[in-house]
């Protein structure tokens, strides 16, 4: 473990960093609170998992702006030895039959020279939010969707901070094209103030047909049997899958309603049924009355299933 704030010859500032080795390495990164020189730390806390190449196009499932509280942050980092200059497409999606922001394509994020980063925050793009339509005034100045980080020259990494007051939820940004078949191993709804919200984007140019399969595990409360639900997510796009309080529009809100003594503790694949391949990330968190925890991770292809895992 290396603590950045203990690091004596480390002066204040925003750091990128590269760790190489003459055998292979595993690494998380912990994002906290806390004070140089001193080795305590305070919540929010988050983690991402270090990334070991780079690429020319990066997915991003999830993008907020002003989206009820909560904003993203984007940083990027150069990982070849030639300059990359950056730009970010962001596309909206559509929840209730409105469109949740404004598309925009193009929008410069810099040259970055080798092995540096940039941080690109949606704060302040005011000019994302959704315009005023009839029916969807909730929202107007609003926007949640996909984007995609682009690169020329040199190949980019990106990790994606999303916050709101109090909680901070980090994932990786992806590099690849996805896959047809996706492991989420946790996700929630109703579960002692804890739930979750699935997002799939779809890195292609032609409009997925996807298959979620729900399983219950051993600490769900309610029925046993797997739930099947089928999406479309459009092509360049992503769809979210809210389960959290106050949503009664879900694939699991019949059978395990908030308020109700069901509770869903299981896992979720998704299958691509005409073999688009996908990406997805979840996100989970708690009410305050459990604490305002928080947290975020990529979902995994079934590809990845390996007969050993490092946790660092």
């Amino acid at each position: 473990t290396v603590q950045q704030a203990l690091e004596t010859g480390l002066p204040s500032g925003q750091f990128s960093a590269v760790l190489s080795a003459s055998e292979p390495l595993a690494a998380i990164v912990n994002q906290q609170l806390g004070e140089s020189g001193s080795g305590t730390s305070t919540a929010p806390f988050s983690s991402y998992s270090a990334i070991s190449s780079g690429s020319n196009e990066v997915t991003i499932p999830v993008i907020m702006h002003n989206w009820f509280g909560y904003h993203t942050e984007l940083f990027i980092q150069n990982v070849s030895g030639t300059a990359a200059t950056v730009t970010i497409d962001y596309k909206p999606t559509t929840l209730s039959g409105c469109t949740t922001g404004t598309t925009s394509s193009g929008n410069s994020a810099g040259t970055l020279p080798a092995s540096t980063s940039k941080s690109v925050s949606q704060r302040d793009t005011t000019a994302l939010g959704a315009p005023s339509a009839s029916g969807c005034d909730a929202f107007t100045g609003r926007f949640l969707g996909a984007a995609t980080v682009k690169s020329t020259g040199g190949q980019i990494a990106v990790v994606v901070n999303q916050y709101v007051q109090d909680k901070l939820f980090t994932y990786n940004g992806f590099a690849n094209t996805g896959g047809t078949t996706l492991i989420l191993p946790a996700y929630l709804r109703n579960f002692y103030n804890y739930y979750a919200s699935l997002t799939i984007a779809n890195p292609g140019t032609t409009d997925a047909t996807v298959k979620l399969t729900y399983t219950p595990g051993s600490l769900t409360t309610g029925p046993t049997a797997p739930i099947v639900a089928n999406h479309t997510v459009p092509a360049g796009k992503s769809i979210t899958i809210y389960d959290g309080p106050g949503t009664g529009a879900s694939d699991l809100s019949s059978a395990y309603a908030n308020g109700s003594t069901n509770r869903f503790f299981g896992s979720v694949k998704i299958e691509s049924t005409n073999s688009i391949p996908v990406v997805a990330i979840v996100n989970q968190e708690a009410t305050s009355a459990a604490g305002n925890q928080a947290g975020a991770y990529n979902g995994f292809s079934a590809t990845e299933g390996t007969n050993k895992i490092s946790v660092p």
